[in-house]
């Protein structure tokens, strides 16, 4: 059995008995070649809504347990690092064209729980600063020191990826603010250094490991499901980590 990503498939030549679509924004071309093909296909986290078997997270519930944790302590000026939200290089402030036009499904639907939990505690939404950085940690950085020479300045910054979120702890640093101290910070998927980051990450965990597996069931399943058989759905919980890096604000 050969099992192939996008990024390694000569797709339409391909021979494959099965093909995983991991993590590829909305009307790429080469997922609608994928999905042409005469062989089962399983979507891992995006694009959701294929018609095929799809395995991911419930990323929405995610951006709400950020949003809630940080209420709760009391913050209500708080800004958004986000990786790329369309498949292009732009970097820079978010505004509401951009983010209606959002075709990455994950960093969509984290944004929209985490403004489902802001609103719902009475946060102007157009009062959250909202920056978008390719998802690295010197990206991040960038991204949270524009979002720290507003005024007021946030008092907490969310990241839509650990990666981000260390940028932000780096950034915090270099312009001597304490975290949490000063500026509490999140981040989300709970990678290995979000454990051992100086403070520790505030984060929310997916089951990375249960994921792979789930996928890799649902595409032996497809192998052998009956053509007329319903794709099947599998979205796994979320759960928000508390650490070292939010407190109340100062």
């Amino acid at each position: 059995m050969t099992f192939l990503t996008l990024r390694t498939l000569a797709i339409r030549g391909a021979v494959a008995d099965a093909v995983c679509v991991y993590s590829m924004p909305e009307h790429h071309e080469g997922v609608a070649t994928v999905l042409g093909l005469a062989v089962p296909v399983v979507v891992v986290d995006m694009p959701a809504g294929t018609g095929r078997a799809f395995v991911g997270i419930d990323d929405r519930r995610g951006g709400v347990l950020v949003g809630e944790h940080l209420v709760a302590l009391g913050h209500r000026r708080i800004g958004v690092l986000t990786s790329r939200l369309r498949a292009d290089d732009r970097v820079g402030a978010v505004g509401p064209d951009r983010l209606a036009r959002a075709s990455f499904r994950l960093f969509r639907e984290r944004i929209a729980g985490l403004r489902e939990a802001l609103t719902g505690a009475g946060i102007t939404w157009a009062d959250v600063a909202l920056q978008e950085r390719r998802n690295t940690t010197a990206e991040g950085a960038a991204g949270a020191a524009a979002l720290l020479s507003a005024q007021p300045r946030p008092t907490a910054i969310v990241a839509l990826t650990d990666q981000l979120a260390l940028g932000a702890l780096a950034a915090c640093r270099a312009a001597g603010l304490d975290v949490p101290g000063q500026v509490s910070v999140t981040g989300f998927d709970d990678i290995a250094a979000a454990r051992t980051a100086q403070p520790p990450l505030t984060t929310v965990a997916q089951p990375t490991y249960l994921k792979g597996r789930e996928a890799g069931q649902a595409l032996l399943a497809a192998l052998d499901a009956e053509p007329d058989l319903p794709p099947a759905t599998t979205v796994l919980p979320v759960e928000l980590v508390v650490r070292g890096s939010t407190a109340p604000p100062s």
